[in-house]
């Protein structure tokens, strides 16, 4: 729900237009071992060179293909926290993609575009230079540009297939969603997903693998997607009155974390309002309470471990407007004119979801 968190097990290779590219562990010891195996191979250094080079080349080619979801996106207000890659391909961390079919339309066609027009300008090269268009192993600087050539012309035809997470099931859901609305088109494509889904692990029994992990892969996308589109509109409906715990109990700022601790342990709460001066300033989560008293120094006041940089909504406040907010820091204060009248959380939020049916 809402805006995702940093991927765990990544670095950060660097930050291009504000938005920072990272590197999953598992790339790194990708390419760690095709450095490590090529030369068992058979092959010569300088063409082990090029095998990584192309592989870097390829990734780097990714990353320009989420650049360009990425772009587009923010041109219509959704912003991109990260572009993370992996493995099996690139993710642009999307704080939300836009609802507008018009706009999810251009936001989804903006990565093949990208690929497109990169593989023409491989092809202009390859012409002007007189090299091959085969599809030969890259043991020439030649063989390189006409592998990342046809790379990008894979990756627009494979991502232009009409099933999620693939842009061509975002294309056609928001095609879809010029006729009928979003959560049924969202229903049309995702049943549309499936069947691809079938059909990729049908042709994978054979004996590829890969083929079958990708039918699984895309089938628990779809799910995940029409789940997706049915939250939001309920969080849509829904206001914080309806997800909140009314009258939280509450502590002052210099009590003692033995009392809290205390009155932890008697009500059972994961969280505390925190007073300052008669106000509201914050909250105390039990887990920090539970860290310093297992510390060497487990006494001092509340003080010392609120969050002061927690929201503070209203009650008539829609839950869809104060997801991201409350991603961001575990908890919100909710108040009204008379002060403070309860808390929301995550875990609230959730179970006001699955008593809706949604999950």
């Amino acid at each position: 729900m809402g805006a995702p968190k940093r991927a765990r097990w990544s670095w950060q290779l660097g930050t291009i237009a504000g938005i920072s590219i990272r590197a999953h562990v598992t790339l790194l010891v990708l390419l760690a071992w095709l450095v490590a195996t090529a030369p068992f191979h058979g092959h010569a250094w300088l063409q082990a060179l090029l095998q990584v080079i192309l592989v870097i080349a390829v990734f780097a080619t990714i990353v320009v293909h989420e650049l360009g979801h990425a772009l587009v996106a923010r041109r219509f207000g959704c912003a991109t926290r990260e572009i993370l890659l992996l493995p099996i391909g690139g993710i642009a961390r999307m704080d939300r993609i836009p609802e507008r079919p018009l706009y999810e339309l251009l936001v989804a066609v903006a990565g093949p575009a990208v690929n497109i027009v990169l593989a023409a300008v491989l092809g202009a090269t390859l012409a002007a230079t007189g090299a091959s268009f085969a599809m030969a192993q890259a043991t020439t600087m030649g063989g390189l540009v006409a592998q990342l050539m046809w790379v990008n012309i894979g990756l627009a035809v494979f991502n232009l297939i009409p099933a999620f997470p693939m842009d061509g099931g975002r294309v056609f859901r928001a095609l879809l969603a010029f006729r009928m609305g979003r959560e049924r088109a969202t229903a049309v494509a995702a049943m549309a997903s499936k069947v691809f889904a079938a059909l990729f692990v049908l042709f994978g029994i054979g004996g590829n693998l890969m083929l079958c992990l990708i039918g699984v892969f895309v089938w628990f996308t779809a799910q995940q997607e029409a789940a997706n589109v049915a939250l939001s509109k309920l969080l849509a409906r829904g206001t914080v009155a309806d997800a909140m715990l009314w009258s939280p109990h509450s502590v002052d700022v210099d009590e003692s974390v033995d009392e809290v601790a205390a009155r932890i342990i008697h009500n059972g709460d994961r969280e505390l309002a925190v007073f300052e001066e008669g106000h509201p300033a914050g909250i105390v989560m039990s887990s920090d309470v539970v860290r310093r008293m297992m510390s060497e120094a487990p006494h001092g006041s509340v003080g010392s471990l609120m969050h002061r940089d927690v929201p503070v909504v209203r009650p008539t406040a829609q839950l869809s407007s104060v997801l991201q907010p409350l991603e961001e820091s575990g908890a919100a204060l909710v108040v009204d004119e008379t002060g403070l009248v309860g808390l929301l959380t995550l875990e609230q939020v959730a179970t006001y979801a699955a008593l809706h049916g949604v999950s």
